[in-house]
């Protein structure tokens, strides 16, 4: 047998696509209202809802991860699941077989099928650092057949120093 590897970095980032998956985020200040991106100071908290739907009526094990700009960090609170007291404006949120909030990126794998094939989470995340960054977009792959995903592009954010 003959095997080949190679290794890189891609030049670009890869574009938003999907297949199979569907998968959005809303970042909202901390009493539900839309937060502007471009107005996010040093300090700032904020809730990162992310939400995903399976368009296959398979079942799916999906993985989601959603890197956070080097100048975000998440907060150590648990959102979830159900409804939360301190923000019912949230509604329902989805119990994850697994969800970690990494110091770079939110991690969950939740289970998408026919009787259930979307979910609901949510994140608190901190404005830690001024300064220019790039927001990369949420990516929701099933672990065991790739071939079934959702891939948001990225964007860029700026965090404005705290008055």
């Amino acid at each position: 047998w003959v095997g080949v590897a190679t290794a890189g970095l891609p030049a670009q980032p890869p574009g938003a696509a999907r297949e199979g998956l569907t998968v959005r985020r809303n970042f909202l200040r901390r009493d539900g209202t839309p937060l502007d991106l471009d107005r996010v100071r040093q300090n700032d908290v904020f809730v990162l809802v992310i939400e995903g739907r399976s368009e296959t009526r398979l079942s799916h094990q999906a993985l989601l991860v959603h890197g956070l700009p080097a100048g975000w960090e998440p907060e150590a609170a648990r959102l979830g699941p159900g409804t939360v007291a301190a923000f019912p404006w949230l509604g329902e949120l989805t119990r994850p077989r697994y969800a970690a909030a990494r110091d770079d990126r939110l991690v969950a794998q939740i289970d998408l099928t026919e009787q259930e094939p979307a979910f609901r989470l949510a994140f608190l995340v901190r404005a830690v650092t001024p300064g220019q960054f790039e927001l990369p977009g949420a990516l929701l792959t099933d672990m065991y057949r790739p071939r079934f995903f959702a891939r948001q592009g990225t964007g860029r954010i700026a965090v404005a120093p705290a008055d």
